[in-house]
């Protein structure tokens, strides 16, 4: 898998972080914080992670659009004290590398987000969880009603980011 990126796709991937950086810690932070079982952050992030990862169609952007996210809170982390943030990162996109991988197995064609998002969500409760394990001496799993809500939230942004990625009906299957 080579990942060629153009400069264009650069600052398109760097755009798409820092608006979307903006909106879920700006914006919705003080808008919606939380929504019965989740929170619109779950939206507005699968709606960007979808919407330039169809556009891109490039292994790696995905967990690039991440590890930006993730380095442009460290200064606020840092500040709180935050140490372990660093890690929170790396648990962070080491699931992001194995959604990016099987969407690009299937050229980012958008039924493939269906059954690849499930895995990315519990993927990233399970590095969370691992993260925070030291810390509290347990497993703690959200119930059913918090990962469906997860789902249907994460699933309303891929839905969103496909139609605003301008893909036609052909390409849906």
């Amino acid at each position: 898998m080579k990942v060629k990126l153009a400069k264009r796709d650069i600052f398109l991937i760097l755009g798409t972080t820092f608006a979307l950086f903006f909106v879920n810690n700006i914006l919705l932070g003080a808008i919606v914080p939380r929504l019965p079982g989740g929170s619109a952050t779950g939206i507005t992030s699968m709606l960007a992670v979808t919407w330039l990862s169809v556009k891109l169609k490039q292994f790696g952007v995905i967990p690039a659009l991440y590890f930006l996210y993730g380095l442009i809170g460290l200064p606020s982390h840092l500040y709180a004290g935050d140490t372990s943030y660093f890690l929170a990162i790396l648990f962070l996109v080491i699931p992001a590398v194995i959604f990016d991988f099987f969407l690009n197995l299937k050229h980012y064609q958008p039924l493939h987000y269906l059954w690849a998002f499930p895995m990315f969500v519990i993927l990233v409760k399970a590095s969370m969880q691992f993260l925070s394990f030291p810390e509290t001496g347990m497993w703690i799993w959200p119930d059913l009603k918090v990962f469906f809500m997860a789902l249907l939230l994460g699933y309303a942004g891929i839905g969103i980011g496909i139609v605003l990625s301008g893909i036609g009906k052909k390409e849906l299957v």
